[in-house]
């Protein structure tokens, strides 16, 4: 636990607790869902699905334990008018179908761009 390494039922419960919105925000299941293909991992029956997490929890925690670093957590500061949350749902789902090979790089870049202007205009 000193080294922020959450037992492997508390990070598959963080990564499943909004189905496919998976949002991750404690370092380590960050650095575990970082591991799994996304799209593969929704598609995949119980078995599969159970396996691909294990062994991405298994090298991160492998990758921790020798050194590594983990990611910085997520925050999240909504605007009282709810903005940032539309905007941080919006890249999400950006970055989601670039994920899944829907969009190139550079579309998906450009669309943040510009999600990122139009809640500056706001």
């Amino acid at each position: 636990m000193c080294l922020g390494i959450p037992s492997f039922e508390t990070v598959r419960s963080e990564i499943n607790a909004n189905g496919r919105q998976t949002e991750v925000r404690t370092p380590f299941a960050i650095l575990v869902w970082q591991g799994v293909d996304g799209f593969n991992y929704w598609q995949a029956d119980a078995k599969s699905a159970e396996r691909m997490l294990k062994s991405a929890y298994e090298a991160a925690r492998e990758f921790v334990m020798t050194g590594g670093e983990l990611p910085q957590p997520r925050v999240a500061i909504a605007a009282p008018d709810g903005s940032s949350e539309r905007l941080a749902e919006k890249i999400a789902y950006i970055r989601q179908q670039h994920h899944y090979g829907a969009i190139t790089d550079d579309e998906r870049d450009h669309m943040i761009a510009e999600a990122n202007q139009a809640a500056g205009n706001n």
